[in-house]
């Protein structure tokens, strides 16, 4: 099992590298609070992962967590499409311990640093990791007899100017024991996560950054795997679409970026693009409409 979900991870990992079939969209209300989803199709490699479940045998006293069974359990439906709360997970978790997420908030909230090994920007992080965590929520679509494979993350939030966007999901799977036993697996997905889309709210104008993944630290065996992978994905390029709360300025400083009606712009990279370490997006977009 741990292999069967190395492989949906690296398959994860080769997307956010290059966004294959990854389409995003930011929407942005005029309170500033908004919704930001992103859909992975991950079509390509799903007979794939479902060859490894028929095949791969059960480990002796092997004892799956809640997420890898509910995700063996997906994956082997004939038709899927549901969403899923990590914060309802966790909650069921925490009650079979007579606990709830209140009581574990308060727990993270009291840790004394000192007795953890930690400073207090570290406890700081992991507070907002936990929070970050429990807010998402995962859309998965399965259909067998389509080969349809997706999952869509959907994040929301109460600040644009704090809403940081890279790899949530990934960061929640690679916590998980399976992934931690990766070892410098786990170190070149970290790389990867890097160079995602970032966003960052100055006024009243948005800043949109890229860079081309830098490939240059992996391991011919890493590129060798991330290119197999990629191959199964096909190459489709990186699509983001941004609705405003308001009028969107008319020039956009980037080739890559489009308006395409007064509220709406749209970002799309090359796969080629994407995969030189010398593209950069920084993208500046003025609009109007936040109170």
């Amino acid at each position: 099992m741990k292999q069967l979900f190395y492989f949906l991870a690296l398959a994860i990992a080769a997307m956010l590298a290059s966004c294959s079939s990854n389409e995003e969209e930011l929407w942005i209300e005029a309170n500033g609070s908004g919704r930001y989803e992103s859909t992975m199709d991950l079509s390509g490699i799903y007979p794939f992962i479902l060859m490894g479940l028929n095949s791969e045998p059960e480990e002796e006293g092997e004892e799956k967590d809640p997420f890898t069974k509910m995700m063996e359990g997906l994956l082997q439906s004939e038709s899927v499409d549901t969403l899923i709360r990590f914060s309802d997970m966790v909650a069921r978790e925490l009650e079979k311990e007579g606990k709830n997420l209140d009581m574990l908030l308060d727990s993270l909230e009291s840790v004394d640093i000192n007795e953890a090994g930690i400073t207090e920007a570290e406890k700081e992080a992991n507070l907002k990791l936990f929070r970050e965590m429990t807010n998402i929520q995962l859309r998965m679509q399965v259909k067998k007899s389509e080969s349809l494979f997706k999952i869509t993350t959907i994040n929301t939030f109460d600040d644009i100017a704090e809403f940081k966007q890279g790899g949530n999901f990934m960061e929640t799977m690679m916590g998980m024991d399976d992934y931690a036993a990766m070892g410098g697996q786990s170190e070149m997905m970290e790389d990867v996560l890097g160079a995602q889309t970032q966003f960052a709210l100055s006024g009243k104008t948005l800043n949109v950054s890229r860079r081309g993944q830098d490939m240059s630290d992996m391991s011919e065996e890493d590129k060798q795997q991330l290119q197999m992978v990629e191959g199964m994905l096909g190459d489709e390029p990186y699509r983001l679409t941004i609705h405003f709360p308001g009028k969107v300025k008319k020039k956009l400083n980037s080739k890559y970026a489009t308006r395409v009606d007064k509220e709406t712009v749209v970002i799309e990279i090359p796969q080629e693009d994407l995969k030189n370490p010398d593209m950069k997006l920084d993208l500046g977009i003025k609009f109007k409409g936040l109170k």
